[in-house]
Parts: structure tokens; C-alpha cells; sequence
């Protein structure tokens, strides 16, 4: 029997916000400046090839040399504090793809309409799209996912003035038929969350990614560097089916029950 052999793991991080004060709701989503530089310098010092999302996609279908062992640092939401988590990443020589919710620039703790277009001119800098309202688009009607996907890569591409490659789930959550949406929409990739490894044969429509949360250890992220983590697996876990019905099912009850 020829033994399995274990594709070569690259670590997809997922950041949010970066600051010593967290926005009020983002507390278990936010890194302290100082443990930022710390993890900055694990990813410098760990000898991994920085990619986009999109270089990273690209590579996994041929349209460039793929690294032996690559690193992806993304942002979701688009919180102001992320201008400057970038210039740090940027300073050392790493890469990042920021995923911007259209709805909320402007917003007081978020991204302006301008910044996105500041952070695009950065060296080694991509921005993608991330909806317009943050919801879990596996829960809306055809029509709304629609509009979630459309609009908010026609906002990102008037920004950035020029095509808007890719997409980030809100939360992460996605079926069968949004990853379709999203790629008849016209995006090359989409990023999901599953907290495992990608890899070289990852769905492109549903890229994995390791979640950083406040208090994430060195240690922690040192096996994620080191691609000791699990690998995402082809398809998807039961227990993220569970928890998309489970959601579902609480919806429709919060809707059949008569209020008082």
C-alpha cells in the first residue's frame, strides 16, 4: 500500500482588529498592539514566502511558482486600526489581503472610503470584499446574496480602481450554493474560516484559515507556522452543518413565536 502523503501546509491567518483598546463587541477578536509585533516577528522569523490570497490562488492553479513554504495574513471587516497592523506587516516585508465590509466605511472605528484605496497602493497589498452588510449570507434569500456579493465587489473595485479578486465569508458562512454565487459573481477565490490548514489542493471557493484571537499565544501560533495544525479536509465538517441548521432552525422559531 503506497503510504498518504501529507500535503504541505500553509497557514492562512485571520486577524480582525489590532489595538490596545477593543472596539466594544470585538474584544475576543482583538490583538494588543504589542502582541501584534511579537507575532509579526514569528512570521518574518519562520522563513515563510508571503502571498496575497490571490498570488496564493494563482499558484495552486499554476499561474505562478508556488513557494515551498508560503504564509497568507488576512483582515476581515475593515476596522481602522488595520491601516496601521499593515504598514507593520509591510515594513517587514510580509504580505496581507484585507477583506473591507462596504457597508460600514465611514463608520466611526472603521475604515474610510479613502483608506481602502491607501491601502491598496502598499507594496504586497490586496483588498477584497467582505459583503455590505456582515451577514451570514447562508441564511438570505438568492436575491440578497446576490446583492451582498455584487455590490460590495463593485464598491471594492471603484476604490481600489481596478477588479476585485476576492471574497471573505461574514463569520465564515457559506453552502453549496453562495460558494456558487460567489464565483458566477465573478470573484477568483473565496475565504472561509474552518480554523485548519490550507494547502495546494484547498477549494479555492472556500479557503481555510486559523482564526488569531486575543491572547493567541506564541506557542500556538508557532504550530500554525509550523504547519503542525490539522489540514482542511475536501468538503465540509458535519459539525459546521449542525451548527448552519441549527442557526436555521432558530431563526424560524424566532419568527413563529407570537410576541407578547
Amino acid at each position: 500500500m503506497t503510504p498518504t502523503v501529507r500535503p504541505t501546509a500553509i497557514p492562512v491567518l485571520l486577524y480582525h482588529s489590532v489595538r490596545d483598546e477593543p472596539v466594544k463587541g470585538v474584544e475576543r477578536w482583538t490583538v494588543s498592539t504589542s502582541q501584534f509585533g511579537e507575532h509579526v516577528s514569528a512570521i518574518v522569523d519562520s522563513g515563510r514566502t508571503p502571498l496575497t490570497v490571490s498570488e496564493l490562488v494563482d499558484a495552486t492553479r499554476g499561474g505562478r511558482p508556488m513557494p515551498e513554504r508560503a504564509v497568507v495574513v488576512t483582515f476581515d471587516d475593515g476596522y481602522l486600526d488595520t491601516l496601521a497592523a499593515v504598514d507593520r506587516l509591510v515594513d517587514r516585508g510580509l504580505c496581507a489581503t484585507v477583506y473591507v465590509t462596504a457597508g460600514y466605511l465611514g463608520r466611526r472605528d472603521m475604515l474610510r472610503r479613502s483608506d481602502v484605496a491607501s491601502l491598496e497602493s502598499r507594496a504586497g497589498v490586496e483588498v477584497g470584499a467582505h459583503g455590505i452588510t456582515h451577514r451570514r449570507l447562508d441564511e438570505l434569500p438568492y436575491d440578497e446574496i446576490e446583492q451582498e456579493l455584487s455590490g460590495s465587489r463593485a464598491v471594492v473595485a471603484d476604490l481600489i480602481r481596478h477588479e476585485c479578486r476576492s471574497f471573505a465569508y461574514p463569520h465564515g458562512a457559506h453552502d453549496r450554493r453562495v460558494a456558487a454565487l460567489t464565483r458566477s459573481t465573478g470573484y477568483s477565490s473565496a475565504a472561509a474560516v474552518k480554523n485548519a490548514l490550507s494547502h495546494a489542493g484547498d477549494d479555492a471557493f472556500a479557503l481555510a484559515r486559523v482564526t488569531i484571537e486575543a491572547g493567541c499565544s506564541l506557542a500556538f501560533l508557532s504550530r500554525a507556522l509550523n504547519g503542525d495544525l490539522r489540514l482542511a479536509r475536501p468538503g465540509e465538517a458535519w459539525r459546521t452543518r449542525g451548527y448552519r441548521w441549527s442557526r436555521r432552525l432558530a431563526r424560524r422559531v424566532s419568527r413563529e413565536v407570537p410576541k407578547s
